[in-house]
């Protein structure tokens, strides 16, 4: 009992799943290969690369990490484009939270000239961050269209991993146009096997476009997932989660192990998963990615939320459930209907997007109705539509 109400404690504490959640997930489920401390983000124009780019900044300040923004322009258009995308610049500056170097001065010398003092530097500021006595330090380089020959070589460089640490205390962020890998494909290839990539310009709304919306009018809303278990609904979630990754915007899963949903996704990108499970009594980290939650403990999972809605303070996020069915059939539709109502509570902010399962063959149309006054949005999930029927509540439309 008491190892039980230690652990529990624990739990309850923001640190235990600050250090569960990371600042940012694991990219890849092979940590050798694709590392979640290194990202290369390929853009279409200078407007796309700066909303991922201040998210991370702003993470980075907030999480009290020291953050250079190493960037191909001038530093006059650098802080006027953080500025309009929420980065408190000047405050960010006058604190030394924020530095706002040009790509030329990492690699002293133009056309990116000296590739070892470009690591070389990073490496000495990972040293003089943890002097400051700062939680972490976060680099952004953007690369605009330059990069050097022979790709081969360029490409380890970029992939180095000298450019972080075992410790994960350095997290960097690679940005290219994506004129600097035109007619390059087998470098690109070659790029993607060693670091995970996220190309801005064919996955920022792959799902919000499948159902006649932007990504605009998806974040943020709390949607209802109504699925028949033949409707293949599980490629729904999938490209949801491609979406978020590539918004720069985490995902964070409930489901249970033996969900067609978490064989589904359990390799998605930026994923966090807590697996609801009858096998623990107390929540138990199981891997970097993933903690079991006892499945039958209502307040433990509402804290779950809570406390990941506290690690991400002021960065977009999206928490999928699944599913509501399962809690009906165990704990009865009032408490769950008084669970999911707690759970969207929680969610509020239009920085979360909430997204909930029901298995709506399973249940009576009056029992789907309580649930759908819920949410701002319902899309149906049939056996043999190619897409999923959207339902606009008339507070989306007007928006």
């Amino acid at each position: 009992m008491i190892l039980l109400v230690v652990a529990v404690t624990a739990f309850k504490r923001p640190t235990f799943l600050k250090a569960f959640l990371g600042l940012v997930p694991s990219l890849g489920p092979n940590p050798a290969l694709m590392r979640g401390d290194q990202i290369i983000l390929i853009y279409g124009n200078d407007e796309a690369k700066i909303t991922p780019i201040a998210r991370f900044v702003n993470e980075g300040v907030n999480q009290q990490n020291r953050v250079l923004y190493f960037h191909s322009n001038d530093e006059t258009t650098a802080r006027e484009e953080l500025s309009r995308n929420g980065v408190d610049v000047k405050h960010n500056l006058t604190k030394g939270d924020l530095r706002l170097p040009s790509i030329d001065s990492l690699y002293q010398g133009e056309n990116l000239l000296d590739e070892e003092a470009a690591i070389g530097q990073c490496q000495e500021l990972a040293n003089e961050t943890r002097a400051l006595g700062k939680n972490g330090l976060r680099i952004v380089i953007d690369y605009g269209d330059s990069t050097k020959r022979p790709y081969q070589k360029f490409v380890n460089h970029i992939a180095d991993p000298r450019w972080a640490t075992p410790d994960h205390y350095v997290q960097v962020m690679m940005t290219f146009a994506n004129r600097a890998f035109e007619n390059e494909k087998a470098t690109l290839d070659l790029l993607k096997s060693k670091v995970p990539v996220i190309d801005l310009t064919e996955s920022t709304n792959v799902f919000s476009r499948t159902v006649g919306l932007s990504h605009d009018e998806i974040a943020g809303r709390k949607i209802l997932l109504e699925y028949d278990p033949l409707s293949g609904y599980e490629k729904i979630l999938r490209t949801l989660a491609t979406e978020a990754a590539s918004n720069f915007e985490r995902v964070i899963l409930f489901t249970r192990k033996d969900s067609p949903i978490h064989s589904a996704m359990e390799d998605e990108l930026g994923l966090k998963m807590f697996v609801l499970t009858s096998r623990v009594s107390y929540p138990k980290v199981e891997s970097e990615n993933v903690v079991l939650i006892p499945a039958f403990d209502s307040s433990l999972i509402l804290d779950s939320m809570n406390k990941t809605i506290e690690a991400y303070a002021a960065t977009p996020f999206t928490i999928i459930f699944d599913n509501i069915s399962h809690q009906i059939f165990t704990l009865g539709t009032e408490r769950a209907h008084s669970f999911v109502r707690q759970g969207l509570e929680l969610m509020v902010s239009d920085r979360i997007t909430g997204v909930f399962l029901l298995n709506y063959p399973a249940h009576d149309p009056k029992t789907v109705s309580m649930f759908e006054n819920l949410f701002d949005l319902e899309l149906v999930s049939r056996p043999g539509a190619r897409i999923p029927e959207v339902r606009r509540k008339l507070s989306l439309t007007a928006t």
